[in-house]
């Protein structure tokens, strides 16, 4: 049976300095941050520009050579955990969200979509809104304790635009042992974008994130 999660259900994280910041077991520094910004906007102009022969081939050959000038920095995936608040600053993959309210339960925050998340038509694609769910959602599910997606239902109401703001949302709806069931919205003033409920399972005391994928018993 499922039951409402109470604020004495499960404590935070002991290991956190805030809700949003329990991984950020590495500072890279403002450097690292402006060359992600870059890299975004690198993504951008590439996602929505035809350029000349001549030009590609000059764009290419100076990102190979950031390449080269960064490969000897590089590690495996895993080894660093560089997402030091919930925008997502330090990792180019998420899509940065400026939260505006938060607890332990629930958060809002300010989303805009770029050119780089552009499905056609005008609209962002399904699966980068998909994306801002599980990140924003998986985040508070952490907040307790170490978690993986067990599955994220979205329902798509009506199309995103590309750089607008629109406002996300997401709770806590109720827990059972090890499940954490979660909800979320997407709105554009008044219009439901779309909207989401999940589950995410804490992961046993023993897991090895690296090796093993979490049960649900």
């Amino acid at each position: 049976m499922v039951r409402e999660m109470s604020s004495s259900d499960v404590s935070p994280r002991a290991d956190s300095v805030s809700p949003w910041s329990f991984d950020a077991s590495t500072d890279r520094g403002e450097s690292y941050a402006a060359l992600v910004k870059t890299l975004r906007q690198l993504q951008d102009v590439i996602a929505c520009c035809e350029p000349s022969a001549s030009r590609a081939h000059s764009a290419r050959e100076h990102l190979a050579q950031a390449v080269a000038s960064l490969q000897e920095f590089r590690t495996q995936p895993g080894t660093q955990q560089v997402r030091g608040d919930i925008s997502g600053r330090e990792d180019p993959l998420i899509v940065p969200v400026e939260i505006t309210q938060r607890d332990q339960d629930s958060a809002e925050g300010n989303v805009q979509f770029s050119a780089f998340h552009h499905g056609g038509g005008g609209g962002v694609h399904g699966g980068s809104i998909a994306f801002v769910f599980d990140d924003l959602l998986g985040r508070l599910a952490n907040v307790r304790k170490p978690t993986r997606t067990a599955y994220l239902h979205v329902n798509y109401r009506s199309v995103c635009p590309v750089q607008t703001n629109v406002v996300v949302r997401g709770q806590i709806t109720s827990h059972e042992r090890r499940k954490i069931f979660v909800s979320g919205t997407l709105v554009l003033g008044d219009t439901l974008i779309a909207d989401c409920e999940g589950l995410w399972v804490v992961l046993p005391d023993t897991h090895d994130a690296k090796t093993r994928a979490p049960q649900l018993s």
